[in-house]
């Protein structure tokens, strides 16, 4: 058995366990944590995947770190002097905090490994040799197997070719940066991942989005997603010339470019210019327009030069299910496959998957993805101590009831909180942590909002039955395996618009999540019951969190909610519970 394990530190740090070349968990720190997008060393995922005893961390045959950020005090030989003593310094302080308050105070000081390699290079040696294994292995309670160091682009790149399912594609990563560059497009094929092209970070598509969103009033690596809701209020057009400076396609195809590369902490000033003079609206639709073209053009030039028709996209830039929508629409592309988790939290798997293939090949076995329910679970006694301590009204149903108790709750007008099964893994809720409501209320988009504290012109997803697929929507095969998560929109069939309101944007697009019974029996009995009352192969479903917390973990998460009045009853696992 080859049981690896995956270490990503910095922004969203995870962890991941991989055997034989299958996912056996990977946690987000931030949903342990309750930090949104937590920074830092991932130590309580580490704690829940492998356990804090000697016994499960003994198996592992390799460790793999992403290249982002790493601790600082397994790299000491690699800083100056001064780095070196003021890094020693915070360490220690927050060694003896920990010591004082407890395993959740641990934290460690981070230094981007980019940095670390700069410095190596200049002195002729290479991370491994400056990395302290020992100090590693002692601290973390980890045994002496060889630790690996995957590329930031790299990683992201395996985990899009890895789960594609696709034998040979075109592979395209693109994110704020890593290892300097900010976007790489690759050949993806059985024996190897060969770079075709590369933008460096100064034309970084990620950061000029990003940058966007700071001017428009909104967290940058955090609310991207609200200019992308924003865009379709916008009429393009009125800013569109002038938001091109910031970010185009060279003249080449190959790579991005923009007119501040020479300086980049002149963009900013100049997108805040823009935002001042036109509506948030129009700054949104011109920033979405200017981020799609060059991206979409670039995959349909890459396409034509090496020919292959299927494409396979990470980093997080491709969390712009819009942008996905347009490079799936492309007429050379067949089809299209984006990561589930195509932010920095997949970086951990990704620098697993690198290892494997570089170190034991015979275990790179790539397949295509069928879920991501790659959390914890929780048994029934664990479920029934919480609800005890809730003091919530609550009922056990069964197995053959349940579907049908859940349905009619949502014809009634019910929103419904949904905790069952493995939590899943990335930014999207996929049925285990989900709320659940109906799609036929149009309103909902306005006072669902108000009570999950959320913008009033974010639009919500819905679930469906997969069968129902070609029905619902435009081009559904060139994007069906990647539909299972959430990650492109479609353009709805104008018969269907009229019934399912709550779930389409004001453009006619949604971005759906299509349930297969084979891969989520729970989760699709649920859909199949509304639809045998109501007619629709689909139910509302948005992330079980409120604004700017993450998606929920344990039970008694859930039953916040419900106390709050987030949600009018809650099904979890095979109770339902009602609020007092």
């Amino acid at each position: 058995m080859h049981k690896c394990l995956g270490i990503h530190c910095g922004h969203n740090a995870s962890a991941a366990v991989v055997v034989d070349g299958a996912v056996e968990g990977i946690l987000q720190e931030e949903r342990l944590t309750r930090n949104k997008n937590q920074t830092g060393y991932p130590f309580a995922s580490l704690d829940t995947l492998l356990g804090r005893g000697r016994g499960p961390r003994r198996d592992l045959a390799g460790i793999a770190f992403a290249s982002s950020e790493v601790p600082s005090r397994y790299f000491y030989s690699a800083l100056g002097l001064r780095a070196r003593l003021r890094d020693v310094y915070h360490n220690l302080r927050r060694d003896l905090r920990a010591r004082a308050r407890g395993v959740a105070w641990r934290k460690e000081k981070l230094v981007h490994l980019e940095h670390v390699q700069r410095v190596l290079h200049g002195r002729g040696r290479v991370v491994a040799e400056a990395f302290d294994a020992e100090t590693f292995y002692r601290r973390n309670d980890l045994p002496r197997v060889p630790v690996h160091f995957a590329g930031h682009h790299r990683a992201h790149a395996e985990t899009a070719y890895y789960f594609s399912g696709f034998d040979r594609c075109l592979v395209v990563t693109a994110d704020g940066a890593g290892d300097g560059q900010s976007h790489v497009s690759w050949e993806g094929t059985p024996t190897g991942l060969r770079p075709l092209a590369e933008t460096p970070q100064a034309a970084s598509p990620g950061y000029f989005y990003g940058d966007v969103t700071v001017v428009l009033g909104f967290q940058m690596m955090r609310h991207e997603g609200k200019v992308t809701g924003l865009a379709a209020f916008g009429d393009p057009g009125r800013l569109y010339e002038a938001m091109r400076k910031a970010f185009r396609l060279g003249p080449d195809g190959t790579r991005f470019v923009n007119d501040f590369e020479d300086d980049v902490r002149r963009r900013r000033p100049y997108l805040a210019e823009l935002a001042g003079r036109f509506s948030r609206e129009d700054v949104s639709a011109a920033a979405q327009q200017a981020l799609e073209d060059p991206i979409v053009e670039h995959v349909r030039r890459m396409v034509a030069k090496t020919g292959l028709r299927r494409v396979a996209l990470s980093g997080g830039v491709f969390a712009n299910v819009k942008l996905n929508q347009r490079v799936m629409e492309l007429p050379e592309v067949e089809e299209i496959f984006v990561f589930p988790g195509m932010g920095d939290e997949g970086l951990s798997v990704g620098a697993v998957l690198t290892t494997l293939r570089d170190q034991c090949p015979a275990a790179y076995r790539p397949h295509r993805l069928a879920d991501v329910y790659w959390g914890p679970a929780f048994d029934a006694a664990a479920i029934e101590s919480a609800l005890k301590r809730s003091g919530q009204r609550y009922a056990r149903m069964t197995e053959e009831e349940r579907p049908g108790r859940v349905a009619a709750l949502l014809q009634q007008g019910k929103i419904v909180g949904l905790f069952q099964g493995r939590m899943e893994f990335g930014p999207r809720a996929l049925g285990h942590r989900s709320i659940l409501a109906s799609p036929k209320d149009k309103s909902i988009n306005d006072w669902l909002n108000r009570r999950l504290d959320r913008s009033e012109f974010m639009p919500f997803a819905p679930s469906a039955l997969a069968e129902f697929g070609e029905s619902l929507f435009h081009n559904y095969t060139k994007g069906a395996s990647t539909a299972r998560f959430m990650t492109v929109t479609y353009t709805v069939r104008d018969e269907w618009v009229d019934k399912i309101p709550a779930v389409v944007h004001v453009d006619q697009t949604c971005r759906p999540q299509m349930v297969h019974r084979s891969e989520n029996a729970r989760y699709y009995d649920i859909l199949q019951a509304y639809y045998d009352l109501t007619g629709l192969p689909l139910v509302l479903n948005t992330s079980f969190n409120v604004h700017e917390e993450p998606i929920i973990c344990r039970p008694e998460e859930a039953l916040r909610a419900l106390r709050e009045e987030r949600i009018d009853v809650l099904v979890l696992e095979d109770y339902l519970v009602e609020r007092r």
